[in-house]
């Protein structure tokens, strides 16, 4: 597997994220794919400035940092029955249904980011206690579908 340098792969998600939102924003009539494509592009041009300004954080870290991203994503998912109804006398249509494409996909892109701390908790669970099936019944854990 070849390394890449952090900085690059930062900037081309980056631009790839600013010019995906100009082509879904400019586009007409707005696809739903190309709202979820262009979020997902920025939480990962997100997360890979992260990984560039603060190169080696540990599995807890990264659990935190999912975790404040679920929380924002379900905060903007959430804010949405404010902002919604005000602006459908102000802003166009096309506005209005990217805004509710972003902020469906708020709520769904939140439920993902919260699978992935959860299973990076379990893995972190797993590597400081190895002998978790003395601890509790495996056999029930696994039979529910817990670990």
């Amino acid at each position: 597997m070849c390394s890449q340098n952090p900085l690059v792969i930062f900037i081309n998600l980056l631009t790839s994220t600013i010019t995906q939102a100009i082509f879904t924003y400019r586009r007409q009539p707005t696809r739903v794919s190309f709202v979820y494509l262009t979020h997902i592009t920025a939480l990962l041009s997100i997360f890979s400035g992260i990984n560039y300004f603060f190169p080696g954080l540990s599995w807890d870290i990264w659990g935190i940092i999912l975790l404040v991203m679920m929380v924002c994503e379900w905060g903007l998912f959430f804010l949405q029955t404010k902002i919604i109804p005000e602006t459908r006398r102000v802003n166009p249509i096309s506005f209005i249904s990217i805004l509710g494409y972003l902020y469906l996909s708020d709520w769904h892109l939140g439920l993902v980011l919260a699978l992935l701390s959860y299973f990076v908790w379990l893995g972190n669970l797993e590597i400081f206690a190895p002998n978790i099936c003395t601890s509790i019944n495996c056999q029930l854990s696994a039979e529910w579908g817990i670990i």
